[in-house]
């Protein structure tokens, strides 16, 4: 299973780390292909090919969730 083919069946790409489809780690391969982003390692045709997958981003859930906690402690 790829990231691309999951992506398609599934319509998102918020994997969970310990999601695994059959015996393949994908969760971990989505979160290792996410710090490698932040940390600059992801060659630039590969994050474009990512980035324009329908559901991709480069937050997961939690990171999201907690840009979102941090806005609303600001606003009080």
């Amino acid at each position: 299973m790829s990231v691309k083919a999951d992506q398609a069946q599934e319509g998102h790409m918020q994997v969970p780390q310990a999601h695994c489809e059959g015996s393949y780690p994908l969760g971990v391969k989505v979160a290792t292909i996410r710090g490698h982003y932040r940390q600059g390692k992801l060659p630039a045709e590969r994050a474009n090919t990512l980035a324009s997958l329908t559901g991709w981003t480069w937050e997961n859930d939690r990171s999201r969730r907690r840009s979102r906690e941090q806005v609303q402690l600001d606003l009080v």
